[in-house]
């Protein structure tokens, strides 16, 4: 289930019906965040595993004019989890 090997734009792959987030192709600044996967919905749905801290992020923003904002949610929610690990 993990065989991203499907480029949906840069910092997305897909396969298998789940998508893989490359935070450091987005960005240089977010290299430091975690690669992380899961099934991510047209509603701006999602549920994203981080196999580095193992944790679950599930967000639902309702509509698909929130696109966009999920996943710079998913970044900062991520900055979060660094910054308590340390």
């Amino acid at each position: 289930m993990t065989d991203f090997n499907k480029n949906y734009i840069n910092g997305v792959y897909y396969g298998l019906g789940m998508m893989e987030f490359r935070f450091g192709e987005f960005s240089f600044f977010l290299s430091d965040l975690p690669n992380i996967y899961g099934g991510v919905g047209s509603s701006a749905t999602f549920m994203m595993y981080d196999p580095s801290n193992d944790i679950h992020i599930i967000a639902n923003f309702g509509s698909i004019n929130f696109m966009e904002e999920s996943v710079p949610f998913l970044a900062k929610t991520l900055m979060i989890v660094n910054r308590l690990k340390e």
